[in-house]
């Protein structure tokens, strides 16, 4: 029998402005072109039974379920659940086969295509008219839930992608613009250090945490202080004697890397490619000596692109500790920084990197 609903949610990939999401500062994401895949019908019980053809394991959700019981990809599933239930929502069983070509741990952001893919579905079997926001929220809160205290960039991404277009988002306002895209003779090519990372489990929480610690410190000075979007770096710089170094190294790259955004927002306008080139490199070093979320093989692998000609700029993507680098390469050289790299690094570190190129497609969207 035919699914009642399919439906397709991309990875999303990120220009520049990493952990400035949750900071509420500004980011420029792009959803991409490789999707997780959706096909579902009500089973008219109130079951649920959804089944990774990836992994080849399927979860089946009593309704009265109370807690998040299980690991992997189910527990995206369990938590959505019960946010769902916990606002009021009314939904029945249903039956949902899902499958992806988005590299799983890469930094592309495959946890919130699945969640905001699974909640669209919902929305859309049970005809529960949630807004788009909403099932970007509640996706986020869904991380949340399992411990991964993100920001809003990946879910808006997935939800409000468009084909050859970024989206410049506020992450204080969530007011967001699409910002045409126009590549020109390049190709984005994401080159996976094969690293795996469990942003929950890392030190991706304690970043946060820094920058908080300090905005606190901050606000003795400056209660006026919301944010670190309230802080100039003239306060930070007289705030040494208080502020402890680290807050101040962490706060310091958040408000760099705000003003890259925008800079690399008005360099698109002007075709300026150069300059985003630039402005990546000059990102990946504020991310890896100040924010200190890379790892030496993604600064291995940055390095080593950002040397070649062809290239014009490298960062490290995503929440960090492993993933992928984006790369800005001139047209006709993809394959040849992909060999390169992967020889070099190979070579150096004894370990293997895959890699592929990405266009910038739609968002979440039925099929």
């Amino acid at each position: 029998m035919a699914p009642e609903l399919r439906v397709k949610a991309p990875g999303r990939i990120n220009i520049i402005g990493d952990h400035t999401d949750y900071n509420m500062g500004f980011v420029l994401p792009a959803a991409i072109d490789k999707y997780t895949y959706f096909a579902c019908s009500r089973n008219h019980s109130d079951h649920i039974s959804i089944t990774s053809g990836n992994y080849n394991e399927t979860l089946k959700l009593a309704p009265d379920i109370k807690e998040i019981a299980s690991g992997g990809w189910q527990k995206y599933i369990e938590a959505i659940t019960l946010i769902l239930r916990e606002k009021g929502y009314q939904f029945q069983g249903y039956n949902m086969l899902m499958g992806s070509d988005i590299p799983i741990g890469s930094g592309v952001s495959s946890s919130a295509a699945l969640t905001c893919g699974v909640i669209f579905c919902i929305n859309e079997l049970f005809d529960l008219n949630i807004s788009k926001t909403d099932i970007a929220l509640m996706a986020q809160q869904a991380e949340i839930r399992i411990g991964l205290n993100c920001g809003l960039m990946d879910q808006y991404a997935v939800i409000q992608g468009k084909i050859d277009h970024c989206l410049f988002l506020d992450c204080q306002s969530l007011e967001f613009d699409m910002l045409p895209a126009d590549f020109q003779e390049c190709s984005i090519v994401l080159i996976n250090s094969n690293i795996s990372h469990d942003l929950a489990e890392s030190e991706y929480n304690h970043r946060r945490q820094d920058v908080e610690k300090g905005i606190s410190i901050l606000q003795q000075k400056h209660p006026e202080i919301a944010s670190p979007r309230d802080v100039s770096l003239n306060m930070l710089e007289n705030a040494r004697e208080i502020l402890d170094e680290p807050g101040q190294r962490r706060i310091s790259f958040v408000l760099e890397e705000n003003e890259r955004v925008l800079k690399t927002c008005e360099a698109l306008k002007a075709s300026n490619l150069a300059l985003v080139g630039q402005l990546m490199n000059e990102s990946h070093r504020g991310l890896s000596t100040k924010y200190e979320v890379s790892c030496p093989e993604l600064d291995f692998l940055a390095g080593f692109a950002q040397s070649k000609t062809y290239v014009l700029g490298s960062r490290m993507m995503g929440g960090g500790f492993g993933g992928c680098t984006i790369n800005l390469v001139k047209e006709g050289f993809e394959e040849q920084l992909i060999r390169e790299s992967s020889v070099a690094y190979q070579s150096s570190l004894e370990k293997t990197a895959t890699a592929f190129t990405v266009g910038l497609g739609e968002g979440i969207v039925q099929i």
